[in-house]
């Protein structure tokens, strides 16, 4: 009896320090913002919850906008998590790009309608689709454009439009696995991504 009261301890004590590297790691449900993954089999978990996490938000528009009448205008758009105290890594998301026929700055409706466009594909500087880069403890860029993508995989599981003080924001919720390369093409793993974030456009 005390030998099967053994194996039924060991066996516990097994599949209890598996769930610490369970690929599994899910982000608070009631999380503003969020940014899961693994680099290298290492679990990164940054989310904003209370607003008291030594957490920042980053957002970014990077946009040529033309006169209307007088060309097209482009946006791409970014979006990402940093930690503010300690090693400062970040971790940013960029889609683009928007185009706006003739000029000016996109409606409501073609911000909103450019988010949900599932072209997810990897794309060098998100010229056409994602990007994902990251900053490591040395403040070093990695990025999915700086290599080669193959068996990589990106998609949008969610889309919430968010009015704040009168504009409009876009929340999504995204699922990816990727490489991440720096200048000098050194590779980094990223699995299970799992990432919350805010978008706007002007």
């Amino acid at each position: 009896m005390k030998q099967k009261m053994f194996i039924l301890g060991l066996i516990f004590l097994i599949l209890s320090c598996g769930k610490d590297n369970d690929s599994s790691v899910q982000p608070p449900d009631n999380a503003e913002t969020y940014w899961y993954c693994e680099l290298d089999g290492k679990q990164v978990n940054l989310a904003i919850v209370t607003g008291l996490e030594d957490i920042e938000t980053y957002i970014n528009i990077e946009s040529t906008v033309a006169p209307i009448g007088k060309g097209n205008s482009f946006f791409k758009l970014t979006s990402g998590l940093y930690k503010s105290v300690g090693n400062k890594t970040g971790y940013n998301l960029t889609k683009g790009t928007m185009v706006i026929q003739n000029g000016g700055y996109p409606t409501d409706e073609q911000f909103e309608e450019f988010m949900s466009d599932q072209n997810n594909a990897f794309s060098v500087n998100a010229v056409n689709g994602i990007e994902v880069s990251y900053y490591d403890e040395q403040a070093a860029f990695w990025s999915t454009s700086q290599g080669s993508q193959i068996g990589s995989n990106f998609k949008i599981t969610k889309i919430t439009p968010v009015m704040i003080f009168g504009d409009i924001y876009m929340t999504i919720e995204a699922q990816f696995n990727c490489s991440l390369y720096n200048a000098t093409g050194s590779k980094i793993i990223l699995s299970n991504g799992k990432a919350k974030l805010t978008f706007e456009y002007i």
